[in-house]
C-alpha cells in the first residue's frame, strides 16, 4: 500500500519476523500465503474457523484460489515461509501435497518395473512350453523327476507373485502420506474423545497403483495357470502327471475369478474405467478357464470300480455328473453380461478403453470353449510400458475430473 510503517496501528496490523528477518505485516503475509484458502474469515478479516482440505468449501472470488497450496516464499529473498506457527495449515497441507508427489513417481517407478518382469515370465512360460512337454514325454511312467519338474514349473514365478503382493500393500490407500495422517487423526480423536471435521482431498488419495498392481497379479497368475491348463490338458503326457494338478487348476483359477469380481466393484467406485474393464476380461478368462475345465473333466472321466469282479474288458463312462451351480447358466450369462459392459466401455472411451476390444472378444472366444489363447504381443507390451513411463513424468499425481473421473495433467480421464 505503499505505507510507512509510522502510519500502521501494530496492535491491530502488527507485524511478523520470520528467521530471514524480512518484516511485513500480517495482513500482507497473510494475502501472500493465500490464508483463506486454509481458514474462514469474517468482515474484518478474523479467523472464524478452519476450511475443508478437500476443496469443498473454497472461496469462489477468482481461479487463484483453485489452484494447489505450496510453501510461500519470502518476498524479499526467497527464503521458504516454513517457521511462521500462523501458516502451519498451509504449510503442512503443502508438505502432505509433495509427499504425495514423490510417493507417485516412485511407486509408477516400481510399477513399470514390475510390469517388465511380468512380462518376461509370461513370454518365458509361452517360449519354453513346447521343449517342457517334450521333454515330459520322454520320461518313464512313475519317474519323480517328472514330478519334480512340473512342480518347479509351477513355482518358478513365486517370487514375483509375493513382490506383486507386497507392491499392492504398499501402495494402498492407507499407507500414502494422507491416509497415515487421517489414520493419525482418528487415533487422536478416539484417545480425546472427540470427533473433528477433518476431510481429505480424495483427488490426493492415489487409488491407481493399488488396482494396477492388482491387474499385473491376475496378468501373471493368468499366464501360470493358462500354462499349467495346457500342460495338464496334453494328452500324449502320462497320466499321473495331469491328473495331480487338475484339481489344484479348479481351486486357483475359481479363487482368481472370484478375486476378480472384487477388483471390478472397487475400479467402479472410483471410476477407474479403464481398469474395471480389465478387470472384467479378467474375471471372463477365468471364469470360462473354470467352466470349460470342470465341462472337460466331466465329460472325459472313465469308469474304474469293479472292473476285475464284472470281468469288462474296456471302462464303461460315469454317469455325467452336473455342472456345479457357481459355473452354471446364471454365472455364464452373468460373465457375457459383463463383457458387454466392456464392449459399451470402448465405444464411450476410445482412447483409453477402445484398444482392450480384442481382448474382450478374445474372452468371448474362450467362454463359448475355444481353446486357443493368444498372450498380448510385444508391440502392446512395449506401448503400455511407454504409457506407464509418462505417466507421472510432469504432475506427479492424478486429479479428478468434474465427472469424478481420475485424470492427470495433459490426459484423457482414464
Amino acid at each position: 500500500m505503499f505505507e510507512t510503517y509510522r502510519n500502521i496501528n501494530l496492535d491491530e496490523d502488527p507485524i511478523i519476523i520470520p528467521k530471514c528477518g524480512h518484516f511485513y505485516t500480517l495482513d500482507t503475509y497473510d494475502n501472500h500465503m493465500d490464508l483463506k484458502r486454509v481458514y474462514r474469515l469474517n468482515m474484518s478479516g478474523k479467523i472464524v474457523g478452519p476450511r475443508p482440505l478437500d476443496g469443498s468449501d473454497e472461496p469462489a472470488d477468482g481461479d487463484s484460489v483453485k489452484e494447489e497450496l505450496k510453501i510461500k516464499n519470502c518476498p524479499d529473498c526467497r527464503a521458504p515461509l516454513r517457521d511462521i506457527h500462523r501458516y502451519n495449515r498451509i504449510v503442512k497441507s503443502a508438505s502432505l501435497d509433495e509427499a504425495t508427489r514423490r510417493f507417485c513417481i516412485s511407486s509408477n517407478i516400481e510399477l513399470v518395473r514390475l510390469f517388465n518382469e511380468v512380462s518376461e515370465a509370461e513370454d518365458l512360460r509361452e517360449a519354453s512350453r513346447g521343449d517342457f512337454k517334450r521333454d515330459l514325454r520322454t520320461r518313464r511312467v512313475g519317474d519323480p523327476g517328472a514330478s519334480a519338474a512340473l512342480t518347479g514349473r509351477v513355482k518358478r514365478n513365486t517370487g514375483l507373485v509375493k513382490r506383486l503382493q507386497a507392491y499392492v500393500l504398499k501402495v494402498k490407500e492407507e499407507e500414502q502420506p494422507y491416509g497415515k495422517v487421517r489414520q493419525l487423526v482418528l487415533n487422536a480423536e478416539r484417545r480425546k474423545g472427540t470427533q473433528s471435521n477433518f476431510v481429505i482431498d480424495s483427488s490426493m488419495v492415489q487409488f491407481g497403483f493399488r488396482l494396477k498392481g492388482q491387474l499385473l497379479f491376475f496378468q501373471l497368475r493368468w499366464a501360470d495357470l493358462w500354462d499349467r491348463h495346457e500342460i495338464s490338458t496334453d494328452s500324449t503326457l502320462p497320466e499321473g502327471l495331469r491328473k495331480t494338478h487338475r484339481k489344484a487348476i479348479l481351486t486357483q483359477v475359481k479363487k482368481m475369478w472370484i478375486e476378480c469380481g472384487t477388483l471390478v466393484t472397487e475400479c467402479q467406485d472410483v471410476k477407474m474405467e479403464k481398469q474395471e474393464c480389465e478387470a472384467r476380461i479378467y474375471q471372463a478368462q477365468f471364469f470360462a478357464l473354470y467352466r470349460n475345465k470342470l465341462i472337460s473333466d466331466r465329460e472325459t472321466r472313465p469308469l474304474e470300480v469293479g472292473m476285475a469282479n464284472l470281468g469288462l474288458r474296456h471302462a464303461e463312462p460315469l454317469p455325467q455328473e452336473p455342472i456345479p451351480e457357481d459355473a452354471g447358466t446364471e454365472n455364464l450369462e452373468g460373465i457375457h453380461e459383463s463383457l458387454d459392459h466392456c464392449e459399451y466401455l470402448c465405444r464411450k472411451l476410445p482412447g483409453t478403453v477402445g484398444p482392450l476390444k480384442d481382448r474382450v472378444d478374445q474372452a468371448r472366444r474362450l467362454l463359448k470353449g475355444g481353446v486357443f489363447y493368444a498372450p498380448v504381443s510385444a508391440e502392446e507390451r512395449r506401448l503400455v510400458h511407454l504409457a506407464m513411463s509418462a505417466e507421472f513424468s510432469s504432475t506427479g499425481r492424478w486429479y479428478t475430473c468434474p465427472n469424478g473421473h481420475p485424470v492427470s495433467k495433459g490426459s484423457q480421464p482414464s
